[in-house]
């Protein structure tokens, strides 16, 4: 398992799925899903892309992009 990058966030295993890497999909003893993905160098490229945005929207704030506006519309708090 050494050349497999073991993913249990379902929200970065969608994001590395989406963006075309191969998923070997496993359970645990407890029955909880997790996907492994092939090693490679763009996949610690995507990785650090995810890590990255994720830290900049947490120092930023920006997690209520969803927010709507007095007039029923989604706009974004930038």
């Amino acid at each position: 398992m050494n050349n497999k990058y073991k993913c249990e966030s379902v929200r970065l295993c969608r994001f590395l799925y989406s963006l075309g890497f191969e998923k070997e999909s496993k359970f645990d003893e407890s029955q909880n899903e997790y996907w492994l993905f092939e090693r490679s160098q763009d996949l610690q490229k995507s990785l650090d892309f995810f890590f990255c945005m994720r830290k900049k929207q947490k120092i930023s704030g920006v997690n209520d992009v969803n927010e709507k506006n007095d007039k029923g519309s989604i706009s974004p708090n930038i």
